[in-house]
């Protein structure tokens, strides 16, 4: 069986579970990827060779990613990576809109 599309990302393995989302301004799904090498992105299915965006977490990512959506009805990413940082990327563009950085204490 071979598989209908694939991508390679940032070519490092995908160990967290790639999750879906439906933006409401588009309704269009995009698959959110995260990776060992500390990237991600954004991918749109139907064009899987294109990705949406792309960002250097800087970070291994093991965990989902998680969606929120803000008081202003923005959809945005929540990523925690090993090092103990927490960043809020924009599902829309990739901006990072916010970062925090746990106490190693």
């Amino acid at each position: 069986m071979k598989p209908i599309w694939t991508n390679s990302f940032d070519g490092t393995p995908i160990v967290s579970p790639v999750i879906v989302s439906y933006m409401s301004q588009t309704s269009t799904p995009y698959l959110i990827i995260a990776s060992l090498g500390g990237t991600i992105g954004c991918l749109d299915p139907r064009n899987p060779s294109h990705l949406v965006w792309m960002r250097n977490g800087k970070m291994p990512v093991f965990s989902k990613p998680l969606l929120y959506m803000d008081s202003s009805y923005k959809v945005n990413v929540i990523i925690a990576g090993v090092s103990g940082t927490i960043r809020s990327f924009s599902l829309v563009n990739g901006n990072i809109d916010c970062s925090y950085e746990c106490l190693k204490n």
